[in-house]
């Protein structure tokens, strides 16, 4: 235990005295020369070392949204990695076709779960399967649950709990899991929420994550309704990882965000922007190395957003939200998620 939690310090203290150029530092700044392609090659050949992981007793990695895109990528990545994958989706053809070709390509088969993210239901029952499966050692523990699905839509739609898409998909469906998880999960595990560098520019407003709940709205902006979830998925991180810390659990969460990466709801929600960044975004496996590296690190103290190996501001284009914004989250996301507030 001593000798995990110095090697994480380690790698923490080592990234903080890792110091940029002048140049890194300005092409970091313009975000543009971050974000896109070159930023992914330039901060990969800084990149620290990779954390030894043990083959005896391998990770247990789950990961939502896990038959495409990223999601895909990183549990190709893990598998190569020597890590046990789950892999869970919303639809079993797609899931079964990438299990498959997962398979195909590494000789084990990952575990594959079902369940739509927006669905309460749903989630319960995947939930009850995997911890019923670890209590009887069919399963291992989770070390490290990704909430990785995500969607980023042309249009205003509800789901079943009452939600605009992105607060259900990428907040109340990840809180009700966790939570349903708990029992799953191993004594040090690790949650990750994958947000956007989209995040950036929006603030902190469940106030108007609420007011798209309105299905006659005509104020709805699709990709502005994303930024807004990715940015409180940040803030959601860390109200989770103190409350958690408060009760005194030894399970750290984080958030990270992949960069620009084509993917098919950059192709179909932001055509310009897609057309614009031919041969400039990352790809799939790009967005995933970073993720992997995290999920694979000895367990953290603090909470932090991380981007391309290393922790980064939240706040580079806006100002640091209120508490009471904070608890207005937390109040959001437990009522839609049909919890307690006190259920950490």
């Amino acid at each position: 235990m001593q000798a995990t939690a110095q090697s994480s310090a380690q790698i923490l203290a080592d990234l903080k005295q890792s110091s940029r150029s002048f140049k890194d530092w300005l092409l970091d700044s313009s975000i543009y020369y971050s974000f896109d392609l070159s930023g992914f090659l330039r901060h990969q050949r800084l990149a620290p070392q990779f954390p030894n992981i043990s083959l005896e007793h391998p990770k247990h990695i789950l990961i939502t949204g896990a038959n495409s895109g990223i999601g895909y990528a990183l549990c190709d990545l893990l598998l190569d990695r020597g890590c046990q994958v789950s892999m869970l989706c919303r639809s079993h053809e797609r899931g079964q076709k990438a299990q498959q070709k997962l398979m195909d390509k590494h000789g084990i088969s990952p575990k594959l779960y079902i369940a739509d993210i927006t669905n309460l239901n749903a989630i319960d029952s995947v939930a009850t399967q995997i911890c019923t499966e670890v209590a009887s050692n069919r399963q291992t523990a989770i070390d490290c649950l990704v909430h990785n699905a995500g969607l980023l839509p042309n249009s205003l739609s509800i789901t079943s709990t009452g939600h605009e898409l992105t607060v259900g998909a990428h907040l109340i469906g990840p809180t009700r899991l966790t939570a349903k998880l708990m029992d799953g999960l191993a004594h040090q595990a690790r949650i990750i929420f994958m947000s956007s560098g989209g995040m950036y520019f929006a603030p902190l407003d469940p106030k108007q994550m609420l007011a798209y709940q309105d299905e006659n709205s005509k104020a709805y902006d699709g990709v502005f309704a994303y930024a807004l979830s990715k940015r409180a998925q940040v803030e959601l991180a860390q109200l989770l990882h103190k409350k958690l810390s408060l009760h005194n659990k030894q399970i750290d969460v984080q958030s990270i965000h992949p960069g620009w990466v084509d993917t098919p709801g950059v192709q179909g929600s932001l055509a310009k922007f897609h057309e614009r960044m031919q041969g400039k975004l990352r790809d799939s496996y790009q967005g995933a190395l970073p993720a992997e590296w995290l999920c694979c690190l000895p367990p953290l103290q603090d909470s932090s957003f991380w981007f391309d190996w290393a922790p980064r501001s939240p706040y580079l284009l806006g100002k640091r939200p209120k508490q009471f914004q904070k608890d207005a989250l937390w109040t959001m996301v437990c009522t839609g998620a049909n919890l307690p507030f006190d259920w950490v």
